[in-house]
């Protein structure tokens, strides 16, 4: 009795009513380039970032957000909890190549200033929950 249960169960199992449907393959994660930035020869030493001459970096920042390029920002502060920072910054960027990526990171006043010195590198994003990294609408 419980195999003719069980088999009448396989079977309605099979039926097209049951079958999973696949669903489609998830797009490809967007490439994203790391910009990590480092202080420069111009950089104030001894002076702390609200001390340092970086009105127009900020401003750059802010435009590059409100465009939809830049997806996060800001500096690397020491691991002591407190927001000073420690030598630089990270920017997460969207580009359409590393050429452009570095073209970004080329026309930052901070960089034209030399208060800072930067290397950019794609980043092939693996694993994400969609935010930020999802496209804004």
């Amino acid at each position: 009795m419980h195999l003719a249960i069980l088999a009448s169960a396989l079977a309605l199992m099979a039926t097209p009513a049951f079958a999973q449907v696949a669903s489609p393959p998830a797009a490809p994660l967007p490439t994203v380039y790391v910009i990590q930035y480092k202080t420069g020869p111009a950089w104030l030493v001894g002076k702390p970032l609200r001390d340092q001459p970086m009105g127009p970096h900020g401003a750059y920042m802010r435009k590059l957000y409100a465009d939809g390029r830049m997806l996060a920002a800001g500096p690397t502060v020491d691991t002591g909890g407190a927001t000073t920072l420690v030598d630089g910054g990270v920017v997460l960027l969207r580009a359409a190549s590393l050429e452009e990526a570095k073209a970004i990171m080329a026309a930052d006043p901070a960089v034209t200033a030399g208060l800072f010195v930067g290397e950019v590198r794609a980043w092939r994003v693996a694993f994400s929950n969609g935010d930020p990294l999802a496209p804004r609408t």
